[in-house]
């Protein structure tokens, strides 16, 4: 996926209500969790806080925890939010476009600076097919990339720079990052 920006929403384990945001909901200090538009204009501004409210607005309440990223708004066929062009047969009716890809199993801990912080446990790929509705369009595209003699050859270079280096052991890799030693 390749849209921007990221958005994680679903309803917060702690106060039961649906929520957006970007990926400051996962903060440790400045969290930023949108229950409310008024929280949005309070947290963000410019065109994510443009985003926040048009999928506050229009993503399917969820007792699950998602992310995706922000792919646009309807009424086009062509859309280009970061790098990778997205192209649809036909012109998105629907308000909002957005590729979900995590699901998020979420505990809260209790932060004796911060206060109770939402914590990811361990991001899940999403598995299932989340169903698209009147206000939101959910897509999962499926890239295609033509392996061009050009390609392969640079593929092929990569592969042989790679078998040169002397890559360190995972036991060696723990003790550095453990003692904090520079490579």
């Amino acid at each position: 996926m390749d849209g921007s920006p990221a958005i994680v929403w679903g309803t917060h384990p702690e106060t039961s209500k649906f929520f957006v945001g970007t990926k400051s909901v996962f903060n440790k200090k400045d969290i930023k969790v949108n229950y409310t538009h008024d929280d949005i204009d309070r947290n963000h501004k410019g065109i994510v806080g443009v985003i926040l409210h048009a999928c506050l607005s229009n993503l399917p309440k969820t007792n699950n925890i998602y992310q995706g990223d922000f792919i646009g708004f309807g009424g086009d066929n062509v859309y280009q939010p970061n790098t990778v062009t997205y192209v649809f047969r036909n012109e998105i009716e629907q308000t909002i476009v957005v590729a979900p890809h995590t699901q998020y199993p979420v505990d809260i801990v209790d932060d004796e600076i911060t206060g109770n912080v939402l914590r990811c446990l361990s991001a899940v790929p999403l598995n299932t097919k989340l169903v698209s509705s009147l206000e939101t369009k959910f897509i999962q595209p499926l890239a295609k990339c033509k392996l061009t003699k050009e390609i392969k050859n640079k593929i092929q270079f990569a592969k042989t720079i790679a078998s040169t280096i002397n890559f360190i052991d995972n036991q060696k890799g723990s003790k550095c990052t453990q003692e904090g030693t520079q490579l």
